[in-house]
């Protein structure tokens, strides 16, 4: 899930098995691609278990080093565009600040560039954070989310962009369906009494 273009979200990772080096915790854009393996790729903002931070200016100082059990926090704040990080609940103070100049889409990241194995658990709020988010972050999960204007109630108007309707067929004649309450872009047909596959109409 991307993080919103607005607002202030927190989430965790706990390192379980480390790297000797080069393991990453940060964000990472709707354009990063994981194969390659530079602190100079413009498409992160990265906390390296050494301590430093990385971007497209390369890797230089930042915090303290880290490694199995820390729990690694991640406050990201798009309304002022900063990346902050923590180790065991100590900030490390604000990494980047230009995650909303930049333009970008951006993703939680957990990478490593490095030989040997990098796993662990990131915590989005579907359960107690190891430490209490910063004044004013929420969880980056859907509940924290707006609610969306499409949706399964009547009040979200679900049915002004999606419905079904069951018809009896006249085959071989010509069929007309009415009721879906809209003219639709896609239309998915199937048949509930024979034994025949789906029909995808895509209306472009």
């Amino acid at each position: 899930m991307a993080v919103p273009s607005t607002g202030k979200w927190y989430f965790e990772f706990v390192p379980t098995s480390m790297p000797a080096s080069n393991a990453n915790i940060g964000l990472a854009s709707s354009s990063f691609d994981i194969t390659n393996a530079t602190f100079t790729y413009a498409e992160h903002r990265v906390y390296i278990q050494s301590g430093n931070k990385a971007n497209g200016s390369g890797s230089v100082a930042y915090g303290s080093s880290w490694t199995t059990s820390d729990v690694i926090g991640v406050a990201v704040d798009m309304d002022a565009g900063t990346l902050v990080f923590y180790k065991n609940n100590t900030s490390q103070g604000t990494a980047f600040s230009d995650l909303v100049s930049s333009g970008k889409t951006w993703f939680p990241l957990a990478a490593n560039y490095g030989s040997g194995t990098f796993e662990g658990n990131f915590n989005f709020g579907q359960r107690a954070f190891a430490y209490t988010a910063p004044s004013g972050f929420k969880a980056l999960c859907t509940q924290n989310l707006p609610t969306p204007t499409i949706g399964a109630t009547s009040t979200t108007q679900a049915n002004d962009y999606f419905n079904t309707v069951i018809y009896t067929g006249t085959a071989p004649s010509t069929q007309a369906v009415t009721g879906v309450g809209f003219q639709p872009d896609f239309v998915w047909v199937k048949s509930r009494s024979l034994g025949v596959g789906s029909l995808l109409y895509d209306a472009v």
